[in-house]
């Protein structure tokens, strides 16, 4: 049986150089984690150059695109299912309904 690693129990100036390592789909996930992981991946500062958002009839685009080349795109459905997804290149990340917990994967 393997043990965990602590990792958000590391001391600041060992954690911040581990998580700017971290490809950007994993500061994600590692965000939604807790409130404390959503706080050190807030202080890394990811600059993004532009975002586009695009309103459809039954759903909204919104596509960041960062600094490092990297490109976020998340899809809104605005049906009665309401499904979200985060879509990074052509693989998706994470689906999920509001107001249910976001999946970590």
């Amino acid at each position: 049986m393997t043990t965990p690693f602590p990792l958000l129990h590391l001391p600041y100036l060992v954690l911040m150089p581990i998580l700017e390592q971290m490809e950007f789909m994993e500061r994600i996930a590692l965000s939604v984690l807790s409130k404390r992981a959503r706080m050190y991946v807030k202080l890394l500062k990811m600059k993004c150059k532009y975002f586009n958002v695009i309103l459809e009839e039954d759903r909204i685009v919104m596509n960041v695109f960062f600094d490092n080349s990297e490109e976020l795109t998340v899809v809104m459905y605005i049906n009665k299912y309401q499904l979200g997804n985060f879509i990074s290149g052509y693989r998706m990340f994470f689906s999920w309904c509001p107001g249910s917990p976001l999946p970590v994967g």
